[in-house]
Order: structure tokens, then sequence, then C-alpha cells
């Protein structure tokens, strides 16, 4: 419904509004003494050019909700099965530049060396924030490059 309303909704509301119009104009030119009532192009008026974008926008936002749960479902087990192969992985397959620490020094609280560790990003930590952008807004994109065609040819139709 969100497609349809932004891509095809106003160009129709817009459409049949202009030739409402001209219907109203030609039946004015046809009977020039027949009184004209104003409450339904008022009514036409307000319902294609604030009703269409009212639904459309509230079609937005139910798509957006619906991205957002999907996108956290999605992404949070994605981010569940990175973390358990993580866990999977051998012990030393994370040291920096080669090199490892015996003594454990530099995982000692409150040292320079351990904070800087701690800043490093680590693999988990990687694929979990690709996950988060990989995931973000795929299922809008889903939709318009299926509908896309569709709503090609209703345009064009």
């Amino acid at each position: 419904i969100e497609l349809l309303f932004c891509m095809v909704g106003m160009v129709i509301a817009l459409d049949r509004l202009m030739h409402y119009l001209e219907d109203i104009q030609e039946k004015y030119l046809a009977h020039p003494e027949q009184p004209q009532s104003l409450l339904e192009p008022t009514v036409v008026i307000v319902v294609l050019l604030f009703g269409v974008p009212m639904v459309y926008r509230s079609a937005s936002v139910v798509v957006a909700l619906l991205d957002g749960y999907y996108n956290n479902m999605c992404a949070a087990g994605l981010a569940s099965l990175v973390f358990e192969k993580a866990l999977s992985l051998p012990v030393g397959s994370s040291t920096d530049d080669g090199e490892e620490d015996p003594l454990n020094i530099t995982g000692v609280p409150g040292s320079e060396e351990g904070k800087e560790k701690d800043a490093k990003p680590s693999v988990v930590q990687l694929l979990n924030i690709d996950i988060m952008e990989a995931w973000s807004g795929l299922l809008q994109t889903l939709a318009c490059t299926i509908f896309a065609p569709f709503i090609s040819l209703i345009l064009f139709a």
C-alpha cells in the first residue's frame, strides 16, 4: 500500500482531480443557467489532495515500524549465530599482530595497554555492526524492487 500510494497514488489523484474539474467546467459551459454546487468539488479536492497523502504517510509509518521490527529480529538472529560461531573459534585466533601475552599484562584493568586492547574492535563486533547496517531498510528496499515493474506498468498504462 505504501509503495502504491508513494509512486502511483498522487499521480492518479491529481489525474482524477483534473478530469473532475474539466467535467465541471464542461457542464457549466453546456448549461450556464443551471446553478453549480460547490460542496461536491470541495469534498473531492479535500479527499484527493489531503486524504491520499495522509494515507500514504500512515502506510509509510506502518512500513517503517514493520521494517524496524523485522530488522531487529533478523539482525539479532544473525548476531547470535555469529557469536555462537565466535565461541567455537580457537583461543589463539584473535591475537593482536600475531603477538601473544602469556602474562596477561595487557588484560589488567586500568593499564594503558589494556585500554588500547579493549578499544580495538573484535571480529564479532565488526560482524555485528555489518549485520545491522546491511539489514537496515532491507525489507523496504526489497519491496521496492519487487513492486517497481508493476508500478511502472500502472503509470504507463
